[in-house]
Formats: C-alpha cells, structure tokens, sequence
C-alpha cells in the first residue's frame, strides 16, 4: 500500500464514520465524491504494468492499464502516461 492508499483508506474511514454520526445527506454525498476523486488519485499512484506489451524495432510498446493508449516506454518519461496513470516496465 502506498503514502496515497494509506491516506486514503484513513480519510475514508473517518468520513464515514463522522458523516453517519453527524451529517446530513447532501454533505454525506459531497464527501463520497471527494472520497472518490482521492480514490482515483491513489489508483493513478500506484504503478500498474502496461496492458499487452510487446517489442517492436523502436522498443516495448503496450496500452495503458488505465486510458487504453498505446504508449512506447521510451515516450512515457517518467513513465507516467498522459491520462496520469504511471506505468511500471520492469519484467
């Protein structure tokens, strides 16, 4: 688990716990969405092995776990694709 899924699981935890206690629903649906939006940052933050990986003359090429873009590894410095997703190339 990585800084960003630690952080994460605690916030979660503690939203959840507070919004019940406390909270009416509107506010509760509003610190579900932040929840969701962290959730997807910590997702993006965690290497994940591109999809199909292949090489070819220019070098490995593969789609993004995340987007589905074809991505060489020499393209995606520091092995982050565009959509944010990194991208973990070690065998």
């Amino acid at each position: 688990m990585n800084k960003y899924q630690r952080a994460y699981s605690l916030i979660n935890g503690e939203v959840i716990f507070h919004s019940l206690a406390l909270d009416d629903d509107e506010r509760y649906k509003e610190k579900m969405e932040a929840l969701g939006i962290l959730n997807e940052l910590a997702e993006k933050a965690t290497p994940k092995k591109p999809l199909g990986i292949s090489l070819t003359h220019d070098g490995r090429v593969g789609n993004c776990p995340c987007c589905n873009k074809l991505i060489r590894e020499n393209d995606s410095k520091p092995n982050i694709c565009e959509c944010g997703q990194r991208l973990d190339w070690s065998d």
